[in-house]
Order: structure tokens, then sequence, then C-alpha cells
């Protein structure tokens, strides 16, 4: 990159480093470890390079390195397959900026926030919303999947989390954090909390 990295992913099962600059630039990288004697060598060869036209808000990774979603401040919201980067669509979001996402265990749906509180659910072979639901007053933070993908949490600008049923129907907790600026949502499957 020719300026500033403002974001790297890094995806240990096939070996590839993305890296993103503030000239829209995503740069995809093969990376191979060597051990030689006592010294490790690290080296990355350009696999691809994709120049977005409008700035990228979020890239996300699904836990099997399979999907790459990139949200835009233009509302859009699109899908492309790993390791090829090959784009598959855009995810309808109602003119909706989509700011966090989140994939389920199994990657089959896909979570959203927006700017406007908003939070959409779509499967991820399938462009259209599942379901949608106001649910915050500004703008959605941070969403998670947990417990198996039956309980979705989801951390507002405005301090509330909330805990929902899979399809967003029903709010079963909401409580509002008291801390200045809570920003991220630690969970733990095995104990069952939240940090």
């Amino acid at each position: 990159h020719n300026c500033k990295i403002t974001n790297i992913k890094l995806l240990l099962k096939s070996n590839l480093i993305f890296s993103f600059s503030i000239n829209k630039n995503l740069k995809v990288w093969k990376s191979v470890f060597e051990k030689k004697n006592y010294n490790f060598l690290i080296t990355l060869t350009l696999y691809k390079s994709l120049i977005f036209n409008i700035e990228p808000i979020e890239l996300l990774i699904n836990y099997n390195e399979t999907f790459l979603v990139v949200s835009f401040i233009d509302n859009f919201l699109k899908l492309y397959l790993l390791p090829s980067i090959r784009y598959c669509f855009s995810f309808d979001t109602s003119n909706e900026t989509i700011i966090t996402s989140s994939f389920s265990v199994y990657s089959s749906y896909l979570i959203g926030g927006s700017l406007n509180g908003y939070i959409f659910i779509w499967k991820t072979n399938s462009t259209l919303i599942l379901h949608l639901r106001k649910g915050h007053v500004g703008p959605v933070q941070q969403l998670k999947y947990f417990k198996n993908d039956k309980i979705i949490l989801s951390l507002g600008l405005e301090k509330y989390i909330m805990i929902w049923n899979k399809d967003l129907r029903i709010i079963l907790k909401k409580f509002q954090l008291s801390q200045k600026n809570p920003f991220i949502l630690l969970i733990n499957n095995k104990y069952d909390f939240i940090i």
C-alpha cells in the first residue's frame, strides 16, 4: 500500500491476509511460513487487489473463510466468495447504511445493524430481507448470535443491550449500561455470559 492501512484480517485456514488502506484498496496476500534452523520467515505474495469506488465501512469474513461481506457508506452490502474474491450479489438494505454485521454459527444467516437503529436478517444465499426490525434509537454498534443462533444480542449507541429471539420478533431482555461509551460485546458461549 502507498498509504495508511486501516484494517488487517488474517485467514488462518487458507493462509491469506487481507489489508485495506484509506485509498479504498483491498489487497489479499498469500502467506508462506518457513522455519530455517532457529529463524522464522514469512513470505507475502500479492494474490488479488480490489479498488472500491466508495469507502467501505466494515469488512467481515465468516468463520469458515468462505464469505467476505463488505458494507459501504452508500447503503450497499456486498457478498464475495472466498478465496477467489468473486462478487456474488448485494443484499437488500432498504436504503439503510449497514455499519455492523455478523454471521450465524454455520454462516447460513447474516445479521446487520444500521446507522438508524434497524436490525436485518438475511439468508446468505439470498438478497432478500428475511426479518427486519427497528431495534435501537440510534446506530447499532454491534450484533452477535448466541446460544447456537437461538438468540441475537444487539448493542446500541444509546447504551442498551437487547436480547432477541432468533427472528427478532420478541425482545427477551433489555437493559441499559452505565458505562460511558460501550462499544463491544464479548460473549463466552461456554459459560453463558456477556461482557
